[in-house]
């Protein structure tokens, strides 16, 4: 098997026989919790390691190689994951996390020492297992971390196939290496052995093993955390990252991280960032080195992680009263099948935090604010049932005019007259102030606009809140999954409970925007914590003709998955496919046409203006429209000339509405080689000269 394909459930007859199979193969197991519908089976939702953790009493010191030992597990927990105990025989696992750049450290120390040899390998929820073998006695004296992203299982143990990942898919051996099938591990290389035996740094951050002339995991660590505070929309500071990054002479591995960076500009165009690579001479970076980057990235008030400053907030204190708390009434298991309601059926569950997510302009928000009406209203959404409720929408991105523009558009395309809505929907221009509602600062995660949002929501009886979005009220560190999940957990007691919601909308990573892929379950940005953290995950997925937007309900762990649900673009508003109106779209057109007027009459305030300037040097602007020295060429290159402006057409357009307002006017003078010219002067045209008429005639 070369991929660990979805799975919903195994046969426990599939687990035994698998958990049996490594017995015979020398290796000793133990029970693990298992996953099911996404959760943990130990029942705890916020589970720190789900489908991971040992069901026997004493961990993995019960791990066994007896067959009837194995079945008597096997028989109490049919469902359990399967746990392979290392270190006997010399055994270790080398763990490579993706989420923590393990990857891009992997390919540093193949890159810098040679190819591992031919050995077990499996695909993990976030990476790969390596198994290798070294001699039995130094297994004790292995180090915990080889480098960023990569641990070393030298006495503990590994998720091993057929197993299930909190993410729904299936550990699995890749063809030709698997452990299964009785392929055995590698002798690890001398380079690694060696490595396995050297002491741990001092600092666990991002730092690295020396890898002779290659320090890549350190350097990659260090600039992948430094340009987050640099503006990839910058031409000057993303040519000169990229001259840092191939400065190193590590290849496509700092390519890479030049190209995610990069994905963050909407200038972002895979040809253009390959061919200025390869532009990328020796002599035109010199000057350009990593630490110029770093440089820049101080100066952006970027501090190094490997400075040795921890900002790490400290662990609360925890007493045994605190944990009697907590302790729950056995009343509380009386009736387990107590339906769980909702305000959207199925999508959006009372007491918890759903998660919204689609690529950046893909239509999230216009979609959240929809949604928002029709359960402030109580109208179905879709097809799906909703629950009516006071709703707050608080956006930390856009601003007022642009929130108004789009619920009075969606308002007019849904017939929905305004006055419906007052006191059922309030809107929250968060984007003037910090909207940050956590952020780590000296080891305070809540803020006070989230405490005091929190109060707005009980005074004002609100059922739904949609926060939009992630990236704007998450000040912190985004990969961090215990800050992820204080964030989340901060939503749901502060805001979604009791018998309250939240809608979170965010972005799907920035790898995933940069393949074009969709919107998936693993394609948050940041850390997994993101969608573990949360009961019910919504996804929304522009089709292949860009009018039609899919959502699809990704993640339930409170219930059964809704059937996808399918939009269409009418007249710049995101409808239920087959439901536009003749009158929503005679709405939207006034309100397109309503916008255009408005931006014309910006722009011939403008042109008067320029023509003003012009007029007040002494010098002419010609009424013709072609040549060298027409309007067009006189006024489109002045700084400052309206951008709705498109062509020559539109401004000659424009020019002749001011004139038939009375802002401009026509004259005809005489040129020094006596030639007669027509210009545009700014005022009414002056009123002929009586005298002059009598004269003419």
């Amino acid at each position: 098997m070369t991929e660990n394909d979805p799975v919903v459930e195994l046969h426990p007859k599939v687990l035994l026989d698998a958990a049996l199979k490594y017995a015979l193969r020398g290796f000793r197991v133990l029970p693990l919790n298992g996953i099911r519908a996404g959760v943990c089976t130990c029942g705890d939702y916020d589970c720190r390691s789900p489908g991971k953790h040992p069901l026997t009493a004493h961990g993995a010191t019960e791990a066994s190689a007896d067959e009837m030992t194995i079945r008597g597990w096997w028989s109490k927990w049919p469902t359990a994951n399967i746990g392979l105990a290392m270190g006997d025989a010399g055994c270790v696992a080398l763990d490579v996390d993706t989420r923590n750049l393990g990857h891009l450290s992997w390919d540093a120390l193949i890159h810098a020492n040679g190819a591992l040899p031919e050995t077990p390998t499996q695909r993990s929820g976030n990476g790969w297992h390596y198994l290798v073998k070294i001699d039995a006695e130094a297994v004790k004296r292995c180090r915990g971390k080889l480098a960023q992203g990569i641990d070393v299982k030298a006495n503990g143990y590994i998720v091993a196939e057929p197993s299930i990942h909190h993410s729904g898919r299936r550990y699995a051996w890749d063809d030709g290496l698997d452990l299964l099938a009785g392929f055995t591990p590698a002798r690890a290389p001398v380079w690694l052995e060696r490595m396995l035996m050297e002491p741990a740094a001092e600092t666990e951050g991002p730092s690295s093993p020396n890898l002779g002339n290659y320090t890549l995991p350190v350097q990659l660590a260090e600039a992948a955390d430094a340009l987050k505070v640099l503006d990839a929309g910058d031409y000057h500071q993303w040519i000169e990252a990229g001259m840092a990054l191939h400065a190193t002479e590590l290849g496509d591995l700092a390519y890479q991280v030049w190209v995610e960076w990069s994905g963050q500009s909407g200038k972002f165009d895979h040809k253009v960032q390959r061919a200025k690579w390869l532009s990328f001479s020796t002599k035109r970076v010199a000057g350009v080195t990593i630490k110029t980057l770093f440089s820049r990235a101080q100066a952006a008030g970027w501090k190094n992680p490997m400075s040795g400053t921890s900002s790490a907030t400290p662990e609360p204190e925890v007493t045994i009263s605190d944990l009697e708390k907590q302790l729950l009434a056995f009343d509380a298991f009386a009736d387990p099948f107590t339906p769980i309601q909702h305000f959207v059926d199925r999508w959006i569950p009372h007491n918890e935090v759903t998660l919204f997510a689609g690529h950046g302009g893909s239509g999230k928000s216009y979609v959240a604010m929809s949604l928002a009406i029709h359960v402030a209203l109580g109208r179905p959404f879709c097809g799906l049932d909703t629950v009516a409720t006071p709703v707050l929408f608080f956006s930390g991105e856009d601003g007022a005019q642009v929130i108004l523009r789009r619920f009075h558009s969606l308002c007019k395309a849904l017939s929905v007259a305004p006055a419906e809505l007052d006191g059922k929907l309030l809107l929250l221009d968060a984007s003037d102030i910090d909207p940050a509602l956590h952020r780590d600062a000296r080891g305070v995660t809540e803020t006070k606009l989230l405490s005091a949002l929190s109060e707005l929501v009980a005074k004002r009886n609100i059922g739904l809140v949609v926060v939009d979005n992630a990236s704007d009220t998450f000040d912190d560190d985004e990969i961090k999954r215990a800050r992820v999940r204080q964030f989340v957990r901060s939503l749901r007691s502060r805001i979604s409970r009791p018998g309250r919601a939240v809608l979170l909308l965010a972005h799907v990573n920035k790898v995933s925007a940069i393949s074009g892929r969709e919107a998936g379950k693993e394609d948050y940005s940041g850390s997994t914590a993101w969608h573990n953290s949360v009961r019910s995950r919504l996804s929304l997925n522009v089709e292949k003709d860009e009018d039609c937007l899919t959502i699809e309900h990704q993640k339930a762990n409170l219930g059964p998955r809704a059937k996808p649900v399918r939009l269409r673009w009418h007249d710049g508003v995101p409808l239920e496919d087959g439901s536009f109106t003749d009158v929503g779209a005679a709405a939207n057109a006034a309100i397109i046409a309503a916008e255009r007027q408005k931006a014309a009459n910006l722009a011939k305030g403008i042109l008067v203006s320029m023509l003003q300037d012009f007029n007040n040097r002494g010098e002419t602007v010609t009424t013709s429209n072609t040549g060298g020295f027409s309007v067009w060429h006189l006024l489109s290159k002045r700084a400052g000339f309206p951008k709705s402006v498109k062509t020559a057409s539109d401004l000659m357009d424009l020019l002749a509405e001011l004139q038939a307002e009375g802002r401009i006017y026509r004259a005809v003078f005489r040129t020094k080689d006596r030639k007669m010219r027509e210009v545009f002067v700014v005022g009414s045209a002056p009123m002929p000269d009586k005298n002059e008429e009598k004269e003419g005639n």
